[in-house]
């Protein structure tokens, strides 16, 4: 389907406004009297009052879970979470978020954030607790001369890339397009575009935030530093941001993009080779491995995905050494669009789904100094095809451009990282859990010994508070004073938890 052609406007005009819709639920009638769970591992009682007070403070929609739009707006899209919270708060704008964050201190209630609803480990829901929805906070504005875009929390990446993409410029974004911004940059974001142009957050000029006070605050290296410093790498912990300011790169109108299928009995050959290239790669290029173990080796899926940004003339003097890591048996790379290469036109219904899982799931990952041939002989020896488990292992390619940043310069530390290494298990629900068990703890113990630290949009929620210091390292206590001072009461604490100072 070819993308709709952009006229080249103003920064004035009105397709480039930062729109969000607003819509109010219906509901049945005045809120009851409820319980949500709370900060201190207990319960509190909100009467109907209370509720209602805030439901009128509200542009946006209080939803129960009696209400329409409720069932709707607390699935994630990981089907295999299914969590109900007390009561939804679907925000229209910062004003709103405002509120909802303080009613949730001042209640001492349990507070989750839904922005893509992403969570590898389902924190943006909680049952129980009480639940803001930014679904709402979707818009691009672009200015052209300035390389600039304003974009709302949670516009999804794919809406960025469509748009920034139709005037020749792009955001360092992450491989899903229904991925929001707001989470993937605070987190840090890894993607096509960081080796020539660093993370998603090294991009970011300013945040408009809401920190747990309920006051709505700008953040930049000149307003608030501290706090601009904390959160690009300190995920959600020290409040919701609502708005993004983002420098805007030039990419090629056409890239290199598409994978390199080898056959699935050289992972071993192809891993080890694949791992040595990777690191002398050029910062154009963008090249991250896939392997799929599956029933048998024909079933199971071995390849590289290849996103070049430089001149065409020279990719096949860049694509070769690839070509050379195995018996290629199938490529498609080929000239197309940067949006087109990240997926932007993806709707967003593709992601959501109803459907309660087939399959049980274990999810690890982190970061690797390097591919090394001994990781390599470890996948080789340990992931093979099996008929009853699919494991999936994902390895994001990082250096260049991200790596030339200290690690001081923003939270996030693992500058020095080759990659971010990830492995998936499932099997069939209602099987014996103990054989797969034993196989997946197994197979990570031989692999995590490779990693140094993880990516925290990776592991949030899977890891407890002092495994999230120590991934820090030398940024942890610097991390947890601004935590002290931004969120004492560690109201934003559905994430990979960083602490307040004199907390334990």
């Amino acid at each position: 389907m070819q993308r709709r052609q952009f006229l080249q406007a103003s920064v004035g005009a009105a397709s480039s406004a930062l729109l969000t819709r607003y819509a109010r639920a219906q509901t049945s009638g005045p809120a009851p009297t409820i319980e949500v769970a709370s900060l201190d591992g207990g319960a509190r009682t909100l009467t109907s009052d209370a509720l209602n007070d805030l439901r009128d403070g509200l542009h946006g929609a209080l939803l129960l879970p009696r209400d329409d739009g409720y069932d709707a707006t607390r699935r994630l899209v990981n089907s295999r979470f299914d969590k109900h919270p007390a009561f939804i708060v679907q925000v229209t704008g910062a004003a709103d978020v405002a509120l909802a964050v303080s009613f949730a201190r001042e209640k001492g209630l349990l507070l989750a954030v839904k922005g893509g609803g992403h969570s590898d480990f389902g924190v943006s829901c909680d049952d129980s607790a009480m639940m803001i929805d930014l679904s709402l906070l979707r818009g691009v504005r672009i200015d052209m001369d300035a390389r600039r875009a304003w974009v709302a929390g949670a516009t999804l990446a794919g809406l960025i890339d469509h748009e920034a993409g139709a005037r020749g410029l792009a955001v360092p974004l992450g491989g899903a397009s229904t991925v929001s911004v707001g989470g993937l940059a605070l987190g840090g974001g890894i993607g096509k575009l960081g080796r020539r142009y660093g993370l998603t957050l090294d991009s970011i000029r300013a945040l408009e935030i809401v920190t747990a006070d309920g006051r709505v605050r700008r953040a930049s290296e000149r307003e608030n530093p501290d706090l601009f410093w904390a959160a690009r790498g300190g995920g959600g912990n020290f409040g919701v941001a609502t708005a993004l300011e983002l420098n805007l790169h030039p990419i090629p109108e056409r890239v290199l993009a598409g994978s390199i299928n080898f056959p699935f009995d050289q992972a071993r050959q192809v891993l080890a080779a694949y791992g040595d290239y990777a690191r002398a790669a050029p910062d154009e290029l963008y090249v991250d491995l896939f392997l799929a173990a599956r029933a048998t080796a024909e079933t199971s899926v071995l390849l590289v995905q290849v996103c070049y940004l430089g001149p065409l003339g020279d990719a096949d003097r860049v694509l070769q050494p690839l070509r050379r890591l195995g018996s290629v048996v199938r490529e498609d790379v080929k000239p197309v669009s940067y949006p087109t290469a990240q997926g932007a036109n993806t709707h967003v219904a593709a992601r959501m789904t109803s459907a309660r899982p087939t399959t049980e799931s274990y999810f690890r990952a982190g970061f690797l100094d390097q591919l090394s041939e001994g990781l390599a002989s470890a996948i080789g020896e340990s992931v093979r095809p099996q008929p009853d488990r699919r494991i999936n292992m994902l390895f994001l390619h990082g250096g260049g451009a991200i790596s030339r940043t200290a690690p001081s310069a923003t939270a996030f530390s693992h500058r020095a990282a080759s990659h971010d290494m990830i492995f998936i298990a499932n099997w069939p629900k209602g099987d014996d859990h103990s054989p797969h068990e034993e196989y997946i703890h197994q197979t990570w113990a031989r692999l995590q010994p490779f990693t140094r630290g993880f990516y925290v949009n990776d592991m949030a929620g899977g890891v407890s508070p002092p495994e999230v210091a120590a991934n820090y390292g030398p940024n942890a206590a610097r991390l947890a004073a601004v935590k002290a001072r931004w969120d004492p009461q560690n109201l934003f604490r559905l994430n990979a938890n960083i602490l307040p100072r004199g907390v334990s």
